[in-house]
């Protein structure tokens, strides 16, 4: 068995992976692998030491990694991150419209 490769400490998010994965694939891993990088885990993934829930935004063009479409349960949830010191009108304009308006409908 095959370690599952991630950028994530929280126990929860692997607990909610091994979940989810046994639900869909009958199927456990065996043990979780962290690692700092999306290169060090693409990496890890194409010389085959374990596998990878990865955006696939976040991926590399490498023509020996198969991808299988894991649907909504695995949709990223965004967050915005910005620093309140240095916050021009553009961000200031859209940090309000998201307080106001959420995002739950966009």
């Amino acid at each position: 068995e095959l370690p599952f490769i991630t950028k994530s400490l929280d126990k929860a998010y692997y607990e909610f992976c091994r979940e989810n994965l046994y639900e869909m694939f009958g199927e456990n891993f065996r043990g979780v692998k962290q690692v700092q990088s999306t290169d060090v885990q693409n990496a890890m993934v194409a010389i085959s030491q374990g596998f990878a829930v990865i955006p696939l935004s976040e991926m590399r063009d490498e023509p020996n990694l198969k991808a299988v479409p894991l649907g909504d349960v695995f949709v990223d949830k965004l967050q915005l991150f910005y620093s309140a010191r240095r916050m021009g009108k553009p961000l200031q304009t859209l940090v309000n419209f998201i307080v106001e308006k959420g995002v739950s409908e966009y």
